[in-house]
């Protein structure tokens, strides 16, 4: 035997001129990365419902699935008893989860996205708690939170699993079920972010109790949305029950909520570009205008009343 028998193996396997000829003449290998996206709908999942969540949980072996949980302060305002309802799921089931560590506030609206300090103390939150892709973010706050948190669990680790609830009509009917995480930077929308999908989006309609009637209504201007790029007997049935709708009837909402959600998902998963690498970007209808008014207003116009300003603008044009 050679003294050297990891030389006679690299020889062995050395590869020959040919080979390296075609390495260096390039290789293109397609390949795709099977996602599942989780989407729940629900009525009360924190206390009558729990099952839907614990589901989604999966156990790390013997021991229970570790979550760290994420508030928008708004929702945690209107709703005081929000934390004592986590704490409670948590101690009940206690063999399927557990806390990572205290829940965490974060601002609501935009104030989240605007800081980047905000983006660093969730990196530091989630590195205290020693999450790992294992573990779960879970997020319960409007379209701006679930941005924000969203893109911190995607950077963490290069993504921690991440589980929306979303808090308003707007990410219920929309970006609560997208792929897209974001803060703004350079007074600019949406500047700094990731596409990642995230582990589950469970759309309740307890967590719409407290939301304020501007926003409950603004909210549907991405259902108009989705409805005129797909479907004209949603966009009918919208017009039909506008009404019914203004005045949080939940048998006329929900019904539109939940087809929005689905039509987002659809395109997404079904579109052939759900990380928007093409020209075509269906689903940003009225949004180049709407960031912009956004910016321009300093967030004083929100995004559901800028995406209903940005839908009439595009509709105009075309």
């Amino acid at each position: 035997m050679s003294e050297h028998p990891h030389l006679e193996q690299s020889q062995a396997f050395h590869p020959h001129d040919r080979d390296i000829d075609k390495l260096s003449s390039g290789v293109d290998i397609t390949f795709a990365v099977p996602y599942v996206h989780r989407l729940r709908v629900t009525t009360n999942v924190l206390e009558t419902q729990t099952n839907v969540l614990l589901d989604l949980l999966e156990q790390s072996g013997e021991a229970p699935a570790r979550v760290q949980f994420w508030i928008d302060e708004e929702v945690a305002n209107a709703r005081p008893d929000l934390s004592q309802i986590l704490r409670t799921f948590v101690s009940k089931n206690s063999d399927r989860v557990a806390m990572a560590s205290n829940i965490q506030m974060v601002p609501g609206g935009e104030d989240v996205k605007n800081d980047v300090h905000i983006l660093e103390r969730m990196l530091k939150v989630m590195n205290a708690a020693d999450l790992d892709r294992r573990s779960y973010v879970i997020v319960i706050g409007g379209g701006a939170v679930l941005d924000a948190v969203g893109f911190a669990a995607a950077i963490a680790h290069r993504g921690i699993r991440l589980i929306r609830l979303p808090t308003t009509t707007l990410s219920q009917a929309d970006s609560g079920v997208g792929v897209k995480n974001s803060i703004n930077l350079f007074e600019k929308k949406n500047w700094v972010g990731s596409f990642a999908v995230p582990w589950a989006v469970i759309n309740d309609a307890d967590l719409l109790s407290t939301l304020p009637d501007r926003q409950f209504r603004a909210g549907f201007s991405e259902a108009v949305k989705v409805a005129l790029l797909k479907d004209p007997a949603l966009f009918e049935a919208i017009c039909d029950q506008a009404e019914r709708i203004s005045q949080r009837d939940w048998s006329a909402c929900g019904p539109i909520i939940q087809r929005s959600a689905e039509w987002h998902l659809k395109h997404i998963t079904r579109g052939g570009d759900p990380f928007e690498m093409l020209e075509a970007r269906p689903l940003d209808y009225g949004h180049w205008s709407a960031h912009k008014l956004e910016v321009m207003t300093n967030f004083q116009v929100q995004h559901g009343e800028a995406v209903a300003i940005g839908v009439a603008i595009d509709s105009l044009y075309s």
